[in-house]
């Protein structure tokens, strides 16, 4: 168990933070949780009124927050970081900044390209060959549709958007 400095609560079991309750005081020591809290994992509490780490460190909730961690897969994203970091070589041999697309491309852009790589993900999942391979493919379906998207929102914030 680590040292306890005063500040805060005590470093405690998990055990020990099913006895911990609120009250208007604060934190206290015994009782039952009021709020219904439950350990998880790594031994935090969390209740209606936050999370208790057993260290004796307090977080807020997490109620209604976005879970990157979660949403996001760091295998893909570097894949397609990989296939965005090929293509950024222009056909006269110039070398585009990463960002170069968010200057803008037009939507039907967007469309008619991604539905091309929609078609080699299609023919690859059918077990045809297809111009670049099947993580080519997804990855272009991913690029064309974010663009898409980035435009929309774009257009949304100037309030230009056909609906």
């Amino acid at each position: 168990m680590a040292e306890w400095l005063g500040n805060g609560v005590p470093p405690m079991t998990p055990d020990q933070w099913l006895r911990v309750h609120r009250d208007e005081d604060g934190l206290g020591i015994g009782g039952t949780v009021e709020d219904n809290g439950t350990v998880e994992d790594g031994g935090t509490v969390t209740s209606t009124g936050g999370r208790y780490f057993t260290s004796g460190a307090y977080r807020d909730t997490d109620d209604g927050k976005l879970d990157y961690e979660g949403f996001l897969s760091p295998a893909v994203l570097e894949r397609y970081a990989q296939y965005m970091d090929k293509h950024r070589r222009q056909s006269d041999g110039v070398v585009r900044d990463s960002d170069n697309w968010q200057a803008g491309i037009p939507r039907n852009e967007y469309m008619k390209s991604g539905l091309r790589h929609v078609f080699d993900w299609w023919k690859a999942h059918r077990g045809l060959s297809c111009r670049d391979g099947i993580e080519d493919a997804l990855c272009g379906v991913l690029f064309n549709a974010c663009g898409y998207l980035h435009e929309l929102l774009k257009e949304q914030r100037r309030g230009t958007t056909d609906g």
